[in-house]
């Protein structure tokens, strides 16, 4: 797996820019489905392609949220990877699964591998942007107002429960707590190599049950870069 890295110093321009400071901007990769956001406070990224990727996580929709160079909403990765790994018994593991994304669960079924389990950058997980917060809106739409659903989120450290909803590190993510059922559970998974890893994951079973649903996330910001310098 070398020869790749080689590539990269036999093709590299001469006049490559070293970043000295936090640069604001997006990017769109639309091939690729990711979109990726970075500002002075934060750098985001969320998600959509398919689920029959090469090296496939079921994660459509998923974002991640970085503030003041620490995680906060994440990605476990890659788990060990053994013949089971790269067998239909994959998504058994916790890296690859739904579950080790930040994605909605309904009616207790998880995303699921395949091409026909898609998506695009479009309003139903919508995601507004400013500078001291990200508000994410989920929407669901039934036939009936039997059916149930779980906002499912993956955390790099443990959150607390806070009067307005969780408090993770120097972010809170706000909700109308009412609305929810809240469990915090702690997941040790193999990685790559076989390290341990740790992280948290928080499932808010929504309540009430009804046909259309709107769901919104409030997540504030703390400006810690200039604290760090």
């Amino acid at each position: 797996r070398f020869a790749h890295l080689i590539r990269d110093f036999a093709w590299r321009k001469n006049n490559i820019k070293v970043q000295t400071e936090s640069e604001n901007g997006f990017y769109y990769f639309k091939n690729a489905g990711w979109y990726i956001k970075r500002t002075s406070n934060y750098e985001f990224a969320a998600k959509a392609g398919d689920n029959k990727e090469s090296h496939n996580h079921n994660d459509i929709g998923v974002f991640l949220l970085n503030v003041g160079g620490d995680k906060i909403v994440t990605d476990p990765g890659r788990g060990e990877y053994t013949s089971d790994y790269f067998s239909s018994k994959r998504y058994k593991y916790f890296p690859p699964s739904a579950l080790a994304h930040s994605v909605p669960v309904v009616n207790g079924i998880v995303q699921q591998e395949g091409e026909e389990y898609l998506c695009q950058m479009r309003i139903y997980r919508l995601k507004q942007f400013y500078d001291d917060k990200i508000v994410l809106n989920d929407k669901f739409a039934f036939d009936t107002d039997k059916n149930d659903f779980t906002e499912h989120f993956v955390f790099d450290v443990k959150p607390t429960e806070c009067e307005n909803g969780l408090k993770i590190g120097n972010t809170e993510m706000c909700y109308n707590v009412s609305d929810f059922e809240c469990k915090i559970n702690e997941v040790t998974y193999a990685s790559h190599y076989n390290k341990q890893k740790t992280v948290y994951t928080v499932d808010l079973k929504h309540i009430v049950k009804t046909k259309t649903v709107e769901t919104k996330f409030e997540f504030n910001i703390k400006n810690t870069w200039k604290e760090r310098k």
